[in-house]
């Protein structure tokens, strides 16, 4: 008998067998395929997807609350941009959006742009990406209002920072609506749900926010890498793209350093040379001692048991470690001190 003769007995008596073994491996080969298939599927639409929320975006530096210099985006060969939380209305009430993103955009941001072209905003118009215009049902040339929270000199996480800060009310009218491909579904966070997005030009938006020439959000494309941004960031930083303003004090024999947003924060504090007297100049709404008060000063706390870098009053030096303070009266020949207790 040979092992053909056995090979054709085997498949005619097992026959039931076999077939078994064959469709489940067929089903199993097509359970694989298939999962690799979905697999690669959502692979391939979540960077479709991703290309279409970064565009040609390689790398980003974002400066949140504080505010730099726009024209540090043409010594680092990026894009300058404003982008803050805004809510978006139809003029007649019927539609509302509270939690959109609002883009102060120039053309070298369209130029990073996955396809299309880029829209030109000037003045009061706006554009709308297609969630948003779908969201609040309107059309090129219709008018909306806007509603942006102005950033202040507080920290929005200063306990002293208060609720709410200075509201910028916008009537614009909607010019375009941006597709996906034209940077419709641009954001830094990663979603795949797009953000409700509101375009406005950014000189306008550095306008009406009092913040000429500043953005807090720089953009570069994909000739620049991360080593590369850090590098030219390093070179070209400035006091002045970090809110602060250094001062020579000649009559004191020292140096001060102050920042825009009332507060100097840890590391920059941590940053700053060693054996300065920190301090916090406040405004506070009177001094009174009995029956007598003075409204609206100035009130400057210091720890006055560090060592000074430079002379100082003989009274300042002496401040202890109480609730006691000093009143300094300025007069056009004289200075005069005094101590009082504060209550």
């Amino acid at each position: 008998m040979t092992p053909r003769t056995i090979i054709n007995r085997s498949v005619r008596f097992y026959w039931r067998t076999h077939l078994g073994v064959i469709l489940g491996t067929a089903l199993a080969a097509m359970v694989l395929v298939g999962s690799l298939l979905v697999g690669d599927s959502v692979k391939a639409t979540l960077r479709h997807q991703a290309g279409l929320r970064v565009g040609r975006v390689n790398v980003a530096m974002t400066g949140g609350e504080h505010m730099f210099r726009a024209h540090l985006a043409d010594e680092l060969g990026g894009a300058p941009l404003l982008i803050l939380p805004t809510s978006v209305a139809r003029t007649d009430g019927s539609a509302r959006i509270n939690n959109a993103q609002a883009l102060g955009v120039e053309q070298r941001f369209w130029q990073l742009a996955p396809a299309g072209s880029a829209p030109s905003l000037s003045g009061e118009e706006i554009a709308l990406n297609e969630r948003a215009a779908a969201q609040l049902g309107v059309h090129a040339g219709d008018a909306v209002v806007l509603r942006l929270e102005k950033p202040g000199a507080f920290s929005r996480d200063a306990p002293l920072s208060g609720e709410e800060g200075e509201v910028v009310a916008i009537r614009a009218t909607v010019s375009r609506i941006i597709s996906d491909t034209e940077f419709g579904r641009f954001g830094l966070n990663a979603s795949q749900i797009p953000p409700f997005t509101v375009f406005l030009s950014l000189e306008f938006l550095q306008q009406r926010l009092s913040a000429a020439e500043r953005a807090n959000l720089l953009l570069a494309g994909p000739t620049t890498t991360l080593a590369t941004l850090d590098e030219a960031v390093r070179k070209n930083w400035t006091l002045d793209d970090a809110g602060l303003q250094l001062r020579e004090l000649p009559k004191q024999h020292g140096w001060e350093l102050r920042s825009a947003r009332v507060f100097l924060e840890p590391p920059v504090i941590a940053a700053a040379p060693k054996g300065g007297i920190e301090s916090i100049t406040y405004f506070v709404n009177s001094l009174a001692l009995g029956a007598k008060a003075t409204p609206y000063s100035m009130v400057t706390a210091i720890d006055a048991r560090e060592p000074a870098p430079a002379p100082r009053p003989r009274a300042i030096g002496s401040i202890p470690a109480t609730m006691e303070i000093v009143v300094m009266r300025m007069g056009r020949n004289r200075t005069r001190l005094a101590t009082m207790r504060a209550s």
